[in-house]
């Protein structure tokens, strides 16, 4: 299934999630608070895998350009002022023209078909926020480390058949 497609059908549950006060307070807001002052500083920010809904205040003034592989997603996000259909892999923004870019908990979703895929489409995404972001611009991501056996057993399931999801280790 094309991710797209994927979070599309996920919607409703990413709003359920964004909107229900316990999920917030349980999975949100500790890292809404901890990425917040180093958004103060950027007059452009690029949120990759936006979702239906910022999980993060915004300054006023802000210009916060969404990214997003679903569609469905993008028209639902108020939050955004500019919104941008497509992958991290290949951004179709100046160079140096964003203040900082945030990736929460969206980088376990740039997947290929393999682990090395995966691994490759990462680091084009990294390389992209790299060129993008404006000297001494700040890439902040939130992101969830598993334990290792879950890491090795995700792994193995790979092999077999590759999720819409890769949690990579600390190391």
């Amino acid at each position: 299934m094309a991710a797209d497609r994927f979070f599309d059908a996920r919607v409703p549950l990413l709003l359920h999630n964004a909107d229900d006060p316990g999920a917030f307070r349980t999975f949100y807001r500790q890292q809404a608070a901890a990425v917040m002052p180093r958004l103060a500083r950027a007059d452009v920010i690029l949120d990759v895998g936006c979702g239906p809904r910022l999980l993060y205040g915004r300054y006023h003034g802000q210009n916060v350009i969404g990214l997003d592989p679903s569609l469905e997603a993008l028209r639902q996000n108020e939050d955004v002022t500019t919104r941008l259909h497509g992958s991290a892999t290949r951004l179709f923004l100046p160079s140096a023209s964003v203040d900082a870019v945030v990736c929460f908990y969206s980088l376990h979703h740039i997947v290929g078909r393999t682990v090395l895929d995966t691994l490759a489409r990462v680091e084009a995404s990294l390389r992209e926020f790299r060129r993008v972001l404006t000297p001494g611009g700040s890439l902040l991501v939130v992101e969830v480390s598993p334990w290792w056996p879950v890491t090795v057993l995700q792994g193995v399931l790979w092999a077999v058949r590759p999720w819409p999801m890769f949690f990579w280790h600390r190391r």
